[in-house]
């Protein structure tokens, strides 16, 4: 467990502003019209470096490989659902360490739905939002396992959801696995992939979103990303070496049967997205010791 000082947090909160600074600079530039140059940039990487090197309990996430090195699979890398009650699942590390930007988008189109729709039809159209997301995603599900699946027998909301996503379903042409739980057992997270399949003749870990609004490009897709990284990183360390993924799909379906938008990661972009995924998973660690401990100094007085 990390045991950093009050100081140190602080230190951690602003190196992490550096680092997305540093990530989302040509976004950020492009919005506030500034510009990094390369001198600049190289000095905030270096610092950052400095920081990872100089405190080894940071080791642990900060540099953490994508892929397996290690052409052995060590017994202590397949957890079992009762070794892991108590590491977070990925979606609950993304949620809690959201940027005060995100959040702010997230309440203010809320407020917005709420103010539209009023609070109740507003939290009935969540309720059943949530409810087709599910219906989905069992039918997507039960289709790549080799069930009959027929668009006649579907409600009218899931048959807009199908509509949607099958040109790509006719593009993937192999399954290795559907719905497969995984877990890191160095990092500690846990979750619940949704595909692996072979897609344009590579072999991709794929994600499967439903969404109200065309996603016009990845940096509309928010944490979508960094979860498919993060559990391409659960997924290699506990499979064998010729079986790993380097490649993610993200395809997000829309409700109004309108084509579905695909997000291909190539080699590069899944190790930008796992970099930032263990940026996340420390923040998550520290701010979880700093509670226990907040909370054991509570409890002693």
């Amino acid at each position: 467990m990390c045991c950093f000082s009050s100081e140190s947090v602080i230190l951690i909160s602003l190196l992490r502003l550096f680092i997305d600074f540093i990530d989302d600079k040509m976004l950020f530039c492009k919005k506030c019209g500034l510009k990094i140059t390369p001198k600049v940039y190289k000095q905030i990487k270096n610092l950052v470096q400095r920081f990872s090197t100089a405190r080894p309990q940071n080791q642990t996430y900060i540099g953490y490989p994508l892929y397996r090195k290690n052409p052995l699979i060590s017994k202590a890398a397949y957890l079992k659902h009762k070794d892991t009650k108590e590491i977070p699942p990925v979606t609950t590390v993304l949620n809690e360490t959201r940027t005060a930007e995100e959040n702010l988008r997230i309440l203010l189109a809320n407020r917005r739905k709420m103010t539209q729709l009023g609070l109740s039809q507003f939290n009935d159209d969540l309720s059943e939002s949530i409810q087709n997301g599910k219906t989905f995603h069992s039918t997507i599900s039960d289709h790549l396992k080799g069930f009959p699946t027929s668009d006649t027998e579907m409600e009218d909301h899931t048959k807009k959801l199908w509509d949607s996503v099958n040109p790509i379903l006719r593009k993937i042409t192999e399954v290795r696995h559907v719905e497969r739980w995984v877990a890191h057992p160095d990092l500690g997270y846990k979750g619940t992939l949704d595909c692996i399949g072979e897609f344009r003749g590579k072999w991709h870990l794929i994600e499967w979103k439903t969404s109200m609004r065309k996603k016009e490009s990845i940096m509309r897709c928010y944490n979508a990303p960094m979860q498919l990284a993060a559990y391409t990183g659960a997924y290699n360390i506990t499979t064998k070496m010729t079986h790993q993924i380097k490649n993610g799909l993200l395809v997000y379906v829309y409700h109004d049967g309108s084509p579905a938008d695909t997000f291909e990661l190539n080699t590069p972009m899944m190790k930008y997205y796992w970099d930032q995924w263990l940026r996340r998973l420390a923040q998550y660690k520290i701010s979880k010791n700093e509670q226990q401990k907040a909370n054991g100094r509570a409890q002693s007085k």
